[in-house]
């Protein structure tokens, strides 16, 4: 019976040995995957806060141009130089050939 019981040990220890085994390499591999899902997560935020980054990079550089801020003044404010003639378009019905455009909306600001 001692070779019997010594056999049921050995077996019995070397199912727990698997088990144990198969239990470390299973809590890893959910670890694992859950490490990809947040390296993926922070990935794409590091590429949105990049492209943002770029941007202001851009933004900075117009700031130190001076036609931007005319451009700015113009399109913001309706900055118009000493001279400068300024036509507005209107979007809605064109006037025919034959028709004249109203004075009223022929404009010129010198």
């Amino acid at each position: 019976m001692s070779k019997r019981l010594g056999r049921k040990l050995v077996l019995g220890g070397l199912v727990m040995i698997m088990g144990y085994s198969i239990w470390i390499g299973l809590k890893n591999l959910f670890r694992y995957n859950a490490y990809i899902v947040e390296y993926t997560q922070l990935y794409q935020a590091m590429l949105t806060e990049n492209r943002v980054n770029d941007r202001m990079k851009q933004l900075l550089s117009l700031l130190q141009d001076q036609s931007f801020w005319e451009m700015t003044a113009k399109t913001k404010l309706g900055y118009v130089k000493e001279g400068e003639v300024v036509y507005k378009i209107h979007h809605g019905k064109v006037p025919s050939i034959n028709q004249s455009v109203p004075s009223n909306q022929k404009e010129s600001i010198r």
